[in-house]
């Protein structure tokens, strides 16, 4: 979280106001803050201020005598500051003086400052003055913090998920893998039990009734006929 304080003014009747407020909040507070006067380099006005407003999280506006008198004009510098603070969303704090009075009518384009809430500057209320400064910081930051934290758990799911859907992917793959290999494996099995049986089934012929029985060597033949000889011979005694 990005955390700075732009502070933007009108140097003819503001410059002591916003270089008082510069200093407290630094010293005090040890907020990093910006001011154009110690800060701002040779170059493109408009460009510098983007830089620099991109570092910071709430914008200063010190409303001195006649500050926004010359928004009118369009290249007027507090005019492109605070259109720059509107363009980025960045919250703005108003700090009115005590002889500051809104003009009439506001510049066109400016009209959404007139309702911000902002901290009236009383030279002798000046340690009241600061004390409700730092409270408008403090709340601002403390909303965004929230509005962070608020929004990380989402991200981080979204995040999470991102991870996982290649795992997943990668899961299913090797699930569909395995079953498509166990089921050509099984039909390969039963087509080698098929085809075993069978071959099985022809090179070894069933036994049937009725076929003739082995022939006889000689040796049996001579002994089975001594044996009917000598049983005539008994018969004729």
């Amino acid at each position: 979280m990005k955390q700075g304080i732009f502070i933007s003014y009108r140097r003819d009747t503001g410059s002591t106001m916003a270089r008082m407020i510069y200093d407290r909040l630094r010293l005090e507070k040890k907020y990093p803050c910006f001011l154009d006067v110690e800060k701002l380099n040779a170059g493109n006005f408009r460009e510098h201020i983007a830089q620099e407003m991109d570092k910071c999280d709430i914008f200063l506006l010190i409303l001195s005598k006649n500050a926004l008198n010359r928004c009118v004009d369009p290249h007027d510098n507090v005019r492109q500051e605070i259109e720059l603070a509107l363009e980025k969303h960045i919250p703005i704090i108003p700090v009115m003086s005590e002889d500051f009075a809104w003009p009439d009518p506001i510049p066109a384009g400016l009209e959404s400052i007139t309702d911000l809430n902002g901290v009236p500057y009383i030279q002798v209320y000046s340690e009241q003055f600061f004390e409700r400064l730092y409270s408008f910081i403090g709340t601002i930051r403390a909303e965004e913090r929230t509005r962070e934290n608020a929004s990380r758990p989402a991200a981080a799911s979204g995040g999470k998920k991102k991870k996982l859907l290649p795992l997943i992917g990668a899961a299913v793959a090797v699930v569909l893998l395995a079953v498509l290999g166990f089921s050509r494996l099984g039909k390969d099995n039963l087509q080698n039990d098929q085809i075993g049986g069978t071959s099985e089934a022809e090179t070894v012929p069933p036994r049937r009734r009725g076929c003739p029985k082995k022939p006889r060597s000689p040796k049996r033949r001579m002994a089975r006929a001594r044996r009917r000889s000598r049983s005539c011979r008994r018969a004729s005694f």
